[in-house]
Order: C-alpha cells, then sequence, then structure tokens
C-alpha cells in the first residue's frame, strides 16, 4: 500500500489517473490489501464477534437493557448522519481535462 500512495501521490497532475484511482482507494481499500492482511483482519473480526459474544451472554438484564439503550443511541446518530449525507448536495462529479483542455464530465 506504501508503494501504490507514493504512485499516487507521484501523479495527482495527472487527472485522469489520479481522481479514478484517489475514488477506488476511498470506496474500496480492500483492494489494496495483501492477503496476509486480509487473513489477519477476518481472523480478527472471527475472535472479536467470539468475545462480543460471550461478553454479551455474561451480563445481567440490567446491563443488557443498559446496552440496548446505548445501542439504539448510536443506531439513531448513524441514522442521523447517513440522512444529513443524503441531503448533502456537494458536487459529486468531476471534471477531467485532457491534453487539449476539452472538458469531460464523468
Amino acid at each position: 500500500m506504501n508503494y501504490y500512495m507514493r504512485q499516487l501521490l507521484n501523479r495527482r497532475a495527472d487527472l485522469a489517473y489520479y481522481q479514478p484511482e484517489f475514488q477506488r482507494f476511498l470506496n474500496d481499500s480492500e483492494s489494496y490489501y495483501t492477503p496476509e492482511l486480509a487473513a489477519k483482519i477476518a481472523h480478527n473480526r472471527a475472535l472479536a464477534a467470539k468475545y462480543i459474544a460471550l461478553a454479551v451472554n455474561s451480563i445481567n438484564p440490567k446491563q443488557q437493557s443498559h446496552l440496548a439503550s446505548e445501542i439504539d443511541e448510536w443506531k439513531t446518530i448513524a441514522e442521523d448522519l447517513m440522512t444529513s449525507m443524503s441531503l448533502d448536495h456537494s458536487p459529486r462529479e468531476f471534471l477531467v481535462f485532457t491534453s487539449y483542455t476539452e472538458q469531460v464530465l464523468i
């Protein structure tokens, strides 16, 4: 990934390359993971799920109620953020200029 970031920064003046690659990096960063890193992440997620389940199953009803309340609050915050993003009317298109300064809308 370090090599990719260096290449991306070195070619930042080449908008035809930079814009789609930068969007890909932001939206699909997992495609840049090495197989070893992807395996470690999958392993860590499985461990986290196991231990979260063990923790949730070991708490008393009052604690479960409090946890459910906290999760509901975080869910509301996430929904609010998603709503505010859908109301964001900032430009989503990218303008790319060819070598002849011909404007192309992507």
